[in-house]
């Protein structure tokens, strides 16, 4: 490949949701009751692949945080694709393969048959001919027990803001205009108008703060949100149906908001949500109260073997690591309906154990007699819960139980993003930690970048 310039319009961004270590860790926090044998990363030949992988992030982490790894994606754009193709040359990556082509075309192409399959920002946007495919490729290429990671718009979130995006798309309709001139005339005439007091935007209201939040984002980004021909709303048992057609079945939410119900539902709503009996409808009538505007939803591939250990026992021996500097992190953290306070001597255990290291709660919980004491047996059980609320609100990841002992070739990597800056223009939104075994944002504080592997 030349040294010639490569651009790419749409925004690039870093999901964490898509690091396999933080998937992982997603599945065990849960409330599903199913317990699913740890991700094994560490074994030969295991296989990931991003459907609709723009240039590569999530594959490309995977490869770099875990040699061992066979990560593969594809898109239809060749413009992110072959920026992609630039990162993995520039970096030496041999384990990363991406692939410019449709989901039809990917259904025929000579792949493994992969371990987790990721299916993030594009489930909205596809036409029912495209989603057939997309079934597909699951059906003929994920492993029995392999997991699938989707993301998609949740119709009771976006159900005030719809009408704002059909104006948008009949304004371009009816003066036969381009997408983005509808969208920037559209937004305008929507600007004007929620500037004076009206039933649209009263005052303080969701749809003023959606809206305002909407008319400042990249353009880029709202062309491809609102202006697309093929956008759809979902609930989430329509994705369960779907999804159970061929063969999949629901583990939890990658979102680990939703494992502090009283935060988000009030005493009575939580009374109706313990009657209802049936996982399905459970989370429906959560997303009905809650109004999440997106879901990121975790499937399995036909029975999920089981652990004799029980979740609690499995998080409690899981590690963490620091992502913001202790100092940063608060006491008291604000939900929709309340707050959660973190006492005092935990507070300080934590933040002092994982300031030195990678820790589990339960070798903090061992590391100052006075909680055992204080708290008996429950010291680690409350720092778990307190860690949990940590890695919720992104002070805390997950960490590898086992380093893979990769700190040279992430090292070559995060050196190399450099290169790619300066010679390419191509800015990678993260680094590459064998600690966590995922992307670390690198506007993250320097101080860090020791604990976290990091070398530049």
């Amino acid at each position: 490949m030349n040294n010639k310039k490569l651009s790419f319009t749409y925004p690039v961004s870093f999901n964490r949701d898509l690091d396999l270590n933080h998937l992982y860790y997603s599945l065990l926090a849960s409330d599903n009751e199913i317990v699913i044998d740890e991700i094994d990363i560490y074994k030969e030949n295991f296989t990931t692949c991003d459907i609709g992988c723009g240039i590569g992030i999530a594959p490309i982490l995977s490869g770099v945080c875990n040699p061992n790894i066979n990560s593969w994606g594809f898109d239809y754009d060749q413009q992110a694709i072959d920026i992609g193709k630039r990162i993995i040359e520039v970096t030496e990556l041999n384990n990363v393969n991406l692939v410019n082509c449709t989901f039809k075309k990917f259904i025929s192409e000579e792949t493994p048959d992969f371990d987790i399959i990721t299916i993030h920002g594009i489930y909205s946007w596809i036409t029912d001919i495209n989603k057939k495919e997309i079934f597909e490729i699951i059906k003929s290429k994920l492993k029995p027990g392999g997991i699938i990671y989707i993301s998609y718009n949740c119709l009771n979130g976006w159900s005030d803001i719809a009408p704002f995006r059909q104006f948008l798309k009949d304004y371009q309709l009816s003066y036969n205009i381009s997408e983005e001139h509808a969208l920037n005339n559209g937004l305008e005439l929507l600007n004007e108008l929620s500037q004076f007091k009206s039933n649209v935007f009263p005052k303080g209201s969701r749809n003023k703060k959606i809206f305002e939040n909407i008319y400042n984002s990249n353009k880029e980004y709202l062309l491809h949100e609102y202006m697309s021909d093929e956008w759809k709303l979902y609930t989430f048992p329509d994705v369960c149906n779907d999804l159970s057609n061929i063969g999949l079945i629901y583990l939890g939410s990658a979102d680990l908001t939703r494992a502090f119900d009283p935060l988000h539902l009030d005493k009575n709503t939580i009374i109706i949500l313990n009657r209802i009996d049936n996982p399905i409808m459970k989370e429906s009538f959560r997303d009905l109260v809650m109004s999440p505007m997106i879901r990121r939803d975790i499937f399995a591939k036909g029975t999920v073997s089981k652990k004799e250990a029980n979740k609690k026992e499995l998080l409690l021996n899981k590690k963490f690591t620091l992502i913001k500097p202790a100092i940063q992190i608060p006491h008291e953290f604000n939900f929709p309906l309340g707050s959660i306070s973190i006492n005092h001597d935990i507070y300080n255990l934590i933040t002092s154990s994982l300031s030195e290291g990678s820790y589990s709660s339960n070798e903090i919980s061992i590391k100052d007699q006075t909680i055992i004491k204080k708290y008996n047996n429950e010291a680690k059980y409350k720092i778990l819960d307190a860690i949990q609320l940590l890695v919720a609100t992104n002070y805390v990841s997950p960490a590898l139980n086992l380093q893979n002992d990769n700190k040279k070739i992430t090292n070559k990597f995060n050196k190399s993003l450099l290169k790619l800056q300066k010679n390419y223009d191509i800015i990678f939104p993260c680094y590459a930690s064998p600690v966590t075994g995922g992307g670390i944002f690198r506007n993250t504080d320097i101080t860090l970048y020791s604990s976290l592997g990091i070398e530049l």
